[in-house]
């Protein structure tokens, strides 16, 4: 009865909070609910329009009822979410501008790829009319890579034509083998690009990478392009800002490469930083090299 009356007497408070961050640590249970599924009791908090979920393994699932999410304007989930999730979620959530996908070595999914018409492309294709803030790293996950689809690729990108801001893999954009770098890849909107190196060491988080050469250039060619593409090939492209995020300080490009790639933007209309990988190594899926999926 009392724990009742204190639950009636913090909902005036809560029902006032535009952001609710949820957080699950280590083996941390919660009695009568499944271990991967978010509490409806705390769903059901009135008015929030803004949701942080992360747990340090494991994966994000939503009950079935998420009538909630129509009011959504913002969602970040740490760890791992099937695509058929957050295809459900996509369809109802009709003012979703801002989405963040942070994907923990923890979360793993059956092998296959999700049904047709429900990967994680077609459930960006069904805010492509609102989202305008859009973050995606897998942390070298590869498998993950499946909830994308058959090309295991973010090709909708064209297609989100309100978004302005986004922070993604390289090889989420470009594979694994590095296709020819071109802007045609990403919306024609896009005036801030964080992009971000993703092929991972696979000897552990405390032994220094060794990058192919391949790796190496295909980087330095990108970047470069960028400064060709922005004058030449898009000319009206809104894009301002370009970003590098280097692994843990060990980018495949050493500091005399990116401060010369970066004289090279001095004469573009896009402004280039580039600056370390801040996600904890803890998070990070590390894969033998004969495990890698092409």
């Amino acid at each position: 009865m009392q724990r009742a009356r204190a639950h009636q007497s913090t909902q005036p408070f809560l029902a006032r909070l535009p952001t609710l961050c949820l957080q699950k640590l280590p083996n941390e249970e919660i009695e009568g609910a499944s271990d991967e599924a978010i509490p409806e009791e705390f769903l059901n908090i009135w008015n929030f329009t803004r949701l942080h979920a992360s747990r340090f393994k494991g994966c994000h699932e939503f009950r079935k009822d998420i009538s909630w999410v129509h009011r959504l304007r913002e969602l970040k989930l740490v760890s791992g979410v099937a695509a058929t999730e957050l295809f459900r979620v996509c369809q109802l959530a009709v003012e979703l501008e801002s989405l963040s996908l942070i994907i923990t070595r923890d979360s793993t999914f059956p092998p296959g790829f999700p049904p047709d018409g429900e990967d994680l492309n077609c459930a960006l294709l069904a805010r492509a009319t609102t989202l305008r803030i859009l973050e995606f790293r897998i942390c070298g996950n590869l498998p993950y890579r499946n909830q994308l689809g058959q090309s295991k690729l973010l090709d909708c990108l064209p297609a989100l034509k309100e978004l302005n801001e986004l922070t993604v893999d390289v090889l989420l954009v470009y594979g694994l083998e590095g296709e020819a770098p071109t802007l045609s890849k990403f919306p024609p909107q896009l005036a801030s690009l964080n992009l971000v190196e993703a092929w991972w060491p696979s000897r552990g988080p405390y032994i220094k990478p060794v990058f192919a050469q391949s790796e190496v250039i295909f980087v330095e060619r990108l970047l470069s392009e960028f400064v060709l593409d922005a004058y030449e090939e898009f000319p009206q492209l809104a894009l301002r800002q370009l970003c590098l995020t280097t692994r843990f300080g060990n980018s495949c490009l050493n500091s005399y490469k990116l401060d010369s790639i970066k004289l090279l933007f001095n004469s573009s209309k896009v402004s280039f930083s580039y600056e370390v990988n801040t996600i904890p190594l803890q998070c990070i899926y590390y894969m033998p090299l004969h495990s890698r999926q092409p």
